[in-house]
């Protein structure tokens, strides 16, 4: 990382049960890890993710409901309740 460039950095909890013991820390996260291991994720300077929480993430979830609600109505689908 350098100064006036953008860096994306995602940092990854080994201290979680299902990381333990780590010994091989790039095995450990390729098969072991999941989203909920994800600490914090920065792209692009903008924080995405801090402290394991998503940053806008009902926005995410907002949008998905949509896109699902189209695609219901479009196959002429009743909606999940």
């Amino acid at each position: 990382m350098t100064p006036g460039k953008e860096t994306d950095l995602i940092m990854i909890r080994l201290d979680h049960a299902n990381m333990l013991p780590a010994t091989d820390v790039a095995a450990t996260i390729v098969a072991g890890s999941h989203a909920g291991n994800v600490d914090l994720v920065v792209m692009a300077g903008a924080i995405l993710k801090e402290n394991g929480v998503l940053k806008g993430g009902d926005a995410v979830f907002d949008e998905a409901t949509a896109s699902r609600d189209r695609l219901f109505h479009a196959a002429g689908l009743p909606l999940p309740v």
